[in-house]
């Protein structure tokens, strides 16, 4: 699993 930051302040967290 790792979190990428994306846009301005919204973080998705992907479940790999």
């Amino acid at each position: 699993m790792y979190t990428t930051q994306v846009g301005s302040s919204n973080i998705i967290g992907v479940d790999v």
